[in-house]
């Protein structure tokens, strides 16, 4: 597992360093006269495998740790109607989400099944009948030692049910309603149903509920706010209007826009807490940092991101510049909504490749991310800023490499290094984040303060990240 966990981060110091990798201390010298520059205070993470399978498998990888998992569950990655209802079932069970082709078993998701089961113990979930996930993939699963249980309907509505009841959601609870026929609503709010444990109720073709869904609400659920999600066309004024009569008048919301960008971003707002003339605000803090962004041209990404973003609590916003329209809804909303928390963000989540996000969308959001300067330090320099954070003794402390980090829930996808500064107490410590660290070529002792003060750190390029951290 590639996540760092702190117990409270108590403030955050960004300072910038970059020195060329190796160099003779004449010729850094020489470097360091030439000035300071420029560069993003983080960087965006793209999580991209070589499909959807893979790349679903890449977000939960980030937050999951190896046989951490009782449960699992596992959507088509071909078709949505089924999975459109699973995100809050996941966050109900705390566990990740899956896609698999319906037919065979996809082999990236085979191996992260078999990281992420707990060895003692693991059921999947599968959403839908055989005409979602076949017989043989879940005859594929089992044959891991894995058990699995089928949550399903007779159609999208009714697996929608089934999932509500598995789900063991309490009376009372919020709901939100989407129409089961088009993916971009559900996904956009899919990682709140996570965070919220929010079941997610489906609407027919027409925007109508149907009399099983009906009675569900009223004489099961009894929800306390319903969240709509869409226009009328979506789910209808009358199933608002029913809505109202159920769970009162000011406890139902609609959020929509004139297309599925405006909507999302609609839904981002709330989340955020940007909509304070909302009937009511998020039952579950969202926050900016970590947030992702998916094509709104297919759900397979943003259904991948889902259990990532749910688990950090972090909003998802889709995008698409396939034509004028989307483009200039998609900027828009990258300034409006990512830009004013850019600052104050550490990272933030690409899903899919260049065709799902591109290279444009991906310069709109590296724009609005603030520029820090760059520095060139010396070693001694290096030590005189550490001894800031370690009453000024380093011999006091240990430098320990954590190891390299390709990506953590904490950082974005570089090749890293930790460097921890610990107390004697080993209750507080100062950790660092050297980017592209390099030893002197015949180093091969410990990373103690020691050898740090004998000058055998030769360069370090990039950020020097700063926390105060106090242990559990």
């Amino acid at each position: 597992m590639k996540q760092r966990r702190f117990a409270k981060v108590l403030s955050w110091i960004l300072a910038a360093l970059l020195v060329i990798s190796l160099l003779p201390s004449s010729m850094l010298q020489a470097r360091a006269e030439e000035g300071e520059a420029t560069a993003h205070a983080w960087e965006w993470t793209r999580l991209a495998g070589k499909n959807r399978y893979q790349t679903a498998t890449l977000a939960t990888q980030e937050v999951y740790e190896d046989g951490s998992c009782e449960e699992i569950i596992i959507a088509s990655g071909q078709a949505f109607p089924d999975a459109l209802s699973g995100s809050a079932l996941a966050g109900a069970l705390g566990c990740p989400i899956l896609l698999t082709n319906k037919l065979k078993l996809s082999p990236d998701t085979k191996a992260e099944l078999q990281r992420l089961a707990d060895p003692q113990r693991c059921t999947v979930y599968i959403l839908g009948g055989n005409g979602a996930v076949s017989a043989d993939v879940e005859a594929e699963i089992q044959a891991l030692d894995i058990e699995t249980e089928r949550v399903k309907g007779s159609n999208r509505e009714a697996t929608a049910k089934a999932v509500f009841e598995k789900g063991g959601f309490p009376e009372g609870c919020t709901i939100i309603v989407a129409t089961g026929y088009a993916y971009a609503d559900v996904l956009s709010i899919s990682p709140y149903a996570y965070a919220a444990k929010a079941p997610v109720i489906l609407a027919k073709k027409d925007g109508s509920l149907s009399d099983e869904t009906k009675a569900l609400i009223s004489e099961t659920i009894k929800p306390g706010k319903a969240i709509v999600i869409g226009g009328s066309k979506a789910v209808s004024a009358d199933t608002e209007d029913y809505l109202k009569s159920v769970a009162g008048e000011a406890n139902v919301m609609r959020l929509s826009g004139k297309n599925r960008y405006i909507t999302s971003a609609e839904i981002m707002k709330w989340e955020l807490g940007l909509k304070t003339d909302a009937p009511f605000q998020p039952e579950v803090e969202m926050h900016a940092d970590g947030m992702g962004v998916a094509t709104g041209t297919n759900f397979a990404d943003a259904l991948g991101a889902t259990s990532l973003l749910g688990k950090i609590a972090s909003p998802l916003l889709l995008v698409a510049d396939n034509n004028a329209t989307n483009a200039a809804a998609t900027e828009e909303n990258i300034n409006e909504l990512v830009a004013p928390f850019a600052a104050e963000m550490t990272h933030g989540y690409i899903f899919g490749g260049r065709g799902a996000v591109s290279e444009q969308i991906q310069g709109w959001l590296n724009a609005v991310v603030p520029t820090v300067e760059e520095k060139i330090y010396t070693v001694d320099e290096i030590l005189e800023v550490m001894k800031d954070y370690t009453s000024g003794d380093t011999s006091e402390v240990e430098y320990v490499v954590r190891g390299q980090v390709t990506s953590s829930t904490y950082k974005s996808n570089h090749n890293s290094y930790d460097i921890w500064l610990q107390s004697d107490d080993g209750t507080t410590a100062r950790a660092f984040e050297l980017y592209s660290v390099a030893l002197d070529a015949s180093f091969t002792d410990d990373y103690t303060a020691a050898n740090a003060l004998a000058g055998k750190i030769v360069t370090c390029k990039g950020y020097v990240k700063l926390y105060n951290t106090t242990y559990e």
